[in-house]
């Protein structure tokens, strides 16, 4: 479990750092270049991201709760809901002016959709992890922007692509998932 904590460390630090340490980023891109601080921060999320994968696998299982078969039916609404907000960050929907952060949405449906299908600890360490980083992505993102201005455009040719797309993302992730051997429906 320790790979896997120092994992979502290295991950979430190298992507909060640019809203956190202003200062430090600031004096460090002046040392030594905006391209490798960004080479540092990739290399960084990288490993961060290795480690995650790892000592997850490599951690004990240690069940916390069973929510029951109901919470895999709720787990394919709430992935849905993630894989929609995933795409609406890209489309030229016009569904996209209402989300100000679909894309961190994204990460907080994902996140609570495997906490209902995964009881252990290992997952509630993962999933919640992602979910506490989105969030606090939202607040720093809100706190720093002073004038945002919401998507205007979008159609509804847009809308149907959206659509269209998401329902092809979800079949294509299910379909992982069951070669993975990891059944996301039963």
């Amino acid at each position: 479990m320790t790979w896997l904590i120092i994992g979502l460390i290295l991950f979430f630090g190298a992507h909060v750092q640019k809203r956190i340490l202003i200062s430090l980023r600031t004096k460090l891109i002046g040392f030594i270049g905006e391209n490798v601080q960004k080479g540092i921060v990739a290399l960084t999320s990288s490993v961060g991201l290795v480690l995650i994968i790892l000592g997850y696998e490599l951690s004990d299982t240690i069940y916390l709760y069973d929510l029951g078969p109901w919470s895999l039916f709720l787990n394919n609404i709430a992935m849905m809901f993630s894989v929609g907000f995933l795409g609406l960050g890209h489309s030229k929907s016009r569904f996209r002016r209402y989300v100000r952060h679909p894309m961190l949405i994204s990460v907080i449906c994902w996140s609570v959709s495997h906490l209902l299908a995964n009881g252990d600890l290992k997952a509630v360490i993962l999933f919640s992890g992602f979910a506490v980083w989105a969030l606090m992505e939202i607040f720093l993102i809100n706190k720093a922007t002073i004038n945002f201005k919401s998507f205007t455009r979008g159609s509804l040719k847009g809308d149907i692509k959206f659509f269209i797309a998401t329902i092809i993302a979800y079949l294509g992730i299910s379909l992982i998932h069951l070669q993975l051997e990891v059944d996301p429906f039963f």
